[in-house]
């Protein structure tokens, strides 16, 4: 099939990047402006006066609203006295507050976000009113909170901002950015936790449905979930200082297969089976994103829309009549989509590929409405292709919530989709060399898409992962082997199975659960053997210069014009210019900082323990004490020192002291 060559954005596409810089440039104001200076080099109808004063004032609105926007979480005076003091744990004071969200993590912990929050003396006296959100981390649940109940927990408080270090991601910003300014950490029934209330039904109804699945899926093994604490009556006005609390969950003492908790998690995004080393073995094949619930998921609506087409015009064959095929399948994949927000609790990442879908079938049908007489200005602002949509998605998010904008799901799924619409020319020439004239060449052409798809989204985003997760991604190759088995297989098995179990057919749901969980445990299997083996680990990566980012994005659009032209259009020259450029910043500074002596001290925030890092003049690094943690899944020196010895530098130690 011939791909036409990348079409140019239109001017409104580039005042939303201007808006989109704009919102950015409120915490990054530096890389904003290298970025707007792309856009305006890469875009020559920006060059126009009365064009650039709106793309600047759309900026300056967005920066204005960002800085607006963002919260301030000063920490209470009692807060502080309470800990300077070193109060006893007996005499902290005990928060009240009402649950929004409930998130599961691996190992068995629950991540909830309260809201509301109220500290008040043991004996129920009132202290203070906390501003925003808190997320609390609890490690073996004696309870399973749900949205709209009250819990009441007497822990230590803690700012989300700690741990700041330059040159890393300041993952405490990230949190201001969602609303949350305080966190708090507890295991079993530490700090007297206390849930009442009645929660949301919808909760309980999605709570009730995983624990059917589970008993279908893994039968008697009813210790997995913590008990729901549901009651329909509030908390006291002044609790007793002996709060109730529910019995704590004993850890299972048989293993659960991670070949069905996969399941779990691919079905309702709920990864509370999961273990750690299955999480990490999965981080280090580049395989993580499958287990996120995002766009690849509604492909199943998507199935579940051709087959109500299907069925539809079996009954009333003039449909067709009234609407084309490519119009009535994502108009018909929207009530599932929205069903599976429901069934996956509506995480961020599939929000966005159900707006994006809504967006596609609202698009498709108006583009239907061409054969009617329309006004030829609305029938060219009609979304047309894959960066339409993006776009527009990209617009109602930020317009609603223009802090979402830090979001870095946000940030890679939309440069995800920006690098497939980008490399769809590419890859349409590439891929015209192998034939469709046999199943087996139909199947070589669809894995060689895979692979296509993964190296080019890798190839984009290698700067940004290298700065964010300090990983180089160079185990992409296994989507191509895992992506195809997902889709075709364990997901449209995943949710047959979820069907026979509620339709009361239990052992037919057990025995499609059983095969499809196969692949998946295969894929633990062999992640878990080539880590063992060494295979996985990926030697320690220069961290690149933040200007890396604009570089990889100028080149990138310039090798996605060139597709389909004769030779690179005059965008396309000014973005590689400017691409190589800026490329070369990171080793300008390198070459500038090994030239010039000097002497560099510096003590990174690691948390409750000690470390020093000293760089001596000839280029020597020292490491005096390599910090510590008592976390089994976190992991300072390789989470903090690493990515600190690799930003911009040689990831080398040339020595290592400990006191």
């Amino acid at each position: 099939m011939w791909r036409p060559p990348l079409a140019p954005g239109l001017l409104w596409q580039s005042w939303l990047l201007c808006w989109l810089l704009g919102l950015l440039a409120a915490r990054w104001p530096g890389p904003a402006l290298c970025a707007g200076l792309c856009v305006l080099v890469a875009d020559s109808r920006l060059w126009r006066l009365p064009r650039l004063l709106v793309g600047c004032a759309v900026a300056l609105l967005g920066c204005v609203t960002a800085q607006a926007l963002l919260p301030a979480f000063p920490v209470p005076p009692v807060l502080e006295q309470l800990y300077e003091e070193r109060t006893p744990p007996r005499h902290w004071p005990v928060l009240e507050a009402r649950v929004s969200d409930v998130r599961t993590l691996p190992e068995q912990r629950l991540r909830i976000s309260l809201t509301d929050l109220h500290l008040q003396q043991p004996d129920g006296q009132p202290l203070a009113h906390l501003p925003g959100n808190l997320a609390w981390t609890w490690e073996q649940a004696a309870a399973f909170p749900l949205p709209g109940q009250t819990v009441r927990l007497q822990r230590k408080l803690l700012p989300v901002d700690t741990q700041r270090n330059l040159g890393l991601t300041d993952w405490g910003f990230w949190w201001h950015s969602h609303g949350t300014g305080w966190r708090i950490w507890s295991r079993g029934t530490g700090g007297q936790p206390a849930v009442d209330g009645a929660p949301s039904p919808f909760a309980r109804q999605r709570l009730e449905l995983i624990r059917k699945f589970l008993a279908v899926l893994l039968p008697g093994r009813d210790d997995l979930l913590p008990p729901a604490a549901a009651s329909p009556s509030g908390l006291t006005a002044a609790p007793p200082p002996q709060l109730p609390v529910a019995a704590p969950s004993t850890p299972s003492a048989a293993p659960v297969p991670q070949g069905k908790a996969i399941l779990l998690a691919l079905l309702f995004g709920e990864r509370f089976l999961l273990e750690t080393p299955t999480v990490k073995a999965f981080n280090a094949g580049n395989l993580s994103h499958s287990l996120a619930l995002s766009g690849q998921h509604l492909l199943v609506a998507g199935l579940a829309g051709m087959l109500l087409v299907w069925l539809a015009v079996r009954m009333h064959p003039g449909l067709y009549l009234w609407r084309p095929r490519t119009v009535l399948i994502p108009l018909a994949a929207c009530p599932a989509a929205l069903a599976y927000l429901w069934l996956g609790n509506a995480p961020p990442s599939l929000l966005r590929a159900a707006g994006m879908l809504l967006l596609l079938a609202t698009a498709m049908a108006l583009a239907h409405l061409r054969c009617m007489p329309l006004p030829q200005t609305l029938r060219e602002r009609l979304p047309s292709s894959g960066l339409d949509v993006l776009c527009c998605t990209l617009l109602c998010i930020t317009v609603i919530s223009p802090l979402s904008v830090f979001d870095t799901g946000l940030q890679l799924s939309a440069l995800c989709v920006s690098v497939i619409c980008c490399a769809t020319p590419l890859m349409g020439q590439l891929l015209r060399r192998i034939p469709r004239t046999s199943p087996g060449q139909r199947l070589l052409r669809s894995l060689a898409s895979i692979l296509l798809v993964s190296f080019f989204i890798q190839l984009a985003l290698l700067p940004l992962s290298l700065l964010l997760f300090n990983n180089s991604g160079l185990w992409f190759l296994l989507n191509v082997f895992w992506l195809p088995v997902l889709g075709t297989l364990v997901l449209p098995g995943a949710f047959l199975g979820l069907g026979l179990s509620l339709c009361g057919l239990g052992p037919a749901a057990a025995l499609v659960l059983d095969v499809v969980a196969l692949p998946c445990q295969w894929l633990v299997d062999g992640l878990l053997f080539l880590q063992t083996q060494g295979w996985l680990s990926v030697p320690p990566i220069l961290r690149p210069h933040w200007t890396a980012l604009p570089a990889m994005a100028c080149l990138f659009l310039a090798l996605a014009l060139r597709a389909g032209h004769p030779g690179l259009p005059p965008a396309g020259k000014r973005l590689l210019i400017c691409g190589l450029l800026l490329a070369c910043v990171g080793p300008a500074l390198r070459l500038h900082h090994s030239l010039v002596p000097r002497l560099e001290l510096s003590v990174p925030d690691v948390g409750q323990a000690q470390a020093v890092l000293l760089r001596l003049p000839h280029g020597q690094t020292l490491l005096v004490d390599a910090a510590g943690s008592m976390s089994r899944s976190w992991n300072p020196g390789r989470e903090l020192l690493l990515p600190l010895l690799a930003c911009n530098a040689r990831p080398g130690l040339d020595a290592i002291i400990n006191s």
